[in-house]
């Protein structure tokens, strides 16, 4: 998570205009370790969120097999005792449950167990799930807009002639115009030297 938060520091301020050497590939490259952090962390989320399932199953199984008058009480517990709980964090979501779903969240007695609250890392679970997958869209959208950028540059850059490719153009029509100029042949076997005056351009071009 802080690798994750450091790779976003990083884009923010490349998104701000610091000028870097090669900033176009830092960019991408920190995009990409952004993204593989938070596709690790949602694979974490995922297998935590699988294993308690698994284990609810179970646990569910057995009591329906052994004893079915305690079958209430017994899946309360063992779900209980499956996913330890800090309670200090989850007690105002404990009452509003209590509140809204009497017939899940029943306080026994006894151990003084809050029954609902397995519900509540289920919950939990779930909004950091689709906390990191949205992160981790949102970093493969950063890659599908980069290279779209990057290839409109190119043909931007294919397309556009250079100012000095102009004035190069500019220059050599005012030397075809006013004065004798020395033209340069580079053949494969050697190198020749041609002189070309404006008459030879008239003889060539009347003939």
């Amino acid at each position: 998570m802080i690798f994750g938060i450091l790779a976003c520091i990083f884009q923010f301020t490349m998104f701000l205009g610091l000028q870097l050497r090669n900033h176009n590939v830092l960019f991408i490259y920190s995009t990409i370790f952004l993204t593989i952090v938070h596709f690790c962390t949602f694979i974490y989320f995922l297998y935590i969120t699988l294993t308690l399932t698994h284990n609810i199953r179970q646990n569910l199984e057995k009591d329906i097999f052994t004893n079915h008058t305690k079958l209430k009480y017994n899946m309360q517990i063992k779900i209980y005792k499956c996913c330890q709980l800090d309670r200090s964090l989850l007690d105002k979501t404990f009452l509003y449950f209590q509140q809204h779903y009497p017939n899940h969240c029943q306080k026994k007695r006894q151990y003084n167990n809050k029954a609902c609250w397995p519900l509540f890392q289920l919950i939990s679970l779930l909004t950091k799930i689709i906390y990191w997958l949205t992160w981790f869209l949102i970093s493969i959208l950063l890659i599908i807009a980069w290279i779209y950028y990057y290839r409109i540059e190119k043909l931007s850059e294919q397309f556009s002639i250079s100012p000095r490719r102009t004035l190069q153009q500019f220059y050599s029509e005012i030397l075809l115009q006013t004065r004798p100029f020395k033209m340069i042949l580079r053949q494969k076997s050697s190198m020749h030297i041609n002189t070309i005056t404006n008459d030879n351009i008239m003889k060539t071009a009347t003939s």
